[in-house]
């Protein structure tokens, strides 16, 4: 099973202020959408669950 994580990064800094954990592109794609976008840059990754 696929599920997918956004990393929140701080556009001053470039670390990860936060990794969020989904079920599904869609709902990621969402909260990349919804992330202050002055202040973080948005990454979406996939991870393969065995």
């Amino acid at each position: 099973m696929t599920t997918f994580e956004v990393h929140l990064i701080d556009k001053r800094t470039g670390a990860v202020e936060r990794s969020l954990p989904v079920e599904s592109w869609l709902e990621a794609q969402l909260i990349a959408r919804r992330a202050d976008q002055d202040k973080y840059l948005t990454r979406i990754t996939e991870q393969e669950n065995k």
